[in-house]
């Protein structure tokens, strides 16, 4: 097998400009949906590949927002596990800017990406938005989520 420095090459061609180092210390921050595929992508090209989850688990809103009869967690976790056996490198609680400096990211890795989620609802101005009782999915569905995995875990 190749190492990872070839496999970028052969994948990838060559990196920036003329001159220009490979990149292969990638960092990538969030977890959603965009952060997985990204960090899977880019690990499969041969990066090293570090993501970083504020939260407790990966998926964003395919964890704390898709209810689960839509969308079965564990579907998720199976997507996690194959990341990890492919080299991606978990790192949750791990909160940009309050718990891990943004300026020492940058400075420490060849790359960092930002995958940012969908984490405040947007006001609509729709008739009846004011009324009693109209909640934003996003207050409601990660909360649900949270407290359904929990008695899950608890049968």
């Amino acid at each position: 097998m190749r190492d990872r420095g070839s496999r970028l090459r052969a994948g990838l061609g060559q990196a920036g400009a003329a001159g220009e180092p490979d990149r292969q210390d990638d960092r990538n921050r969030g977890l959603g949906p965009a952060g997985l595929a990204c960090a899977q992508q880019l690990a499969r090209a041969g990066h090293d590949v570090h993501v970083f989850e504020k939260l407790a688990k990966a998926g964003g809103l395919l964890r704390y927002g898709i209810p689960d009869f839509k969308m079965e967690k564990h579907l998720v976790e199976r997507r996690v596990e194959q990341m990890a056996a492919e080299g991606v490198v978990f790192h949750y609680g791990a909160h940009i800017g309050v718990n891990v400096a943004a300026d020492k990211l940058l400075a420490d890795h060849d790359a960092v990406v930002l995958t940012g989620g969908a984490e405040k609802g947007r006001e609509l101005p729709i008739p009846g938005r004011e009324l009693d009782g109209i909640h934003f999915a996003m207050e409601f569905l990660p909360q649900q989520n949270r407290a359904s995995a929990t008695s899950r875990r608890a049968m």
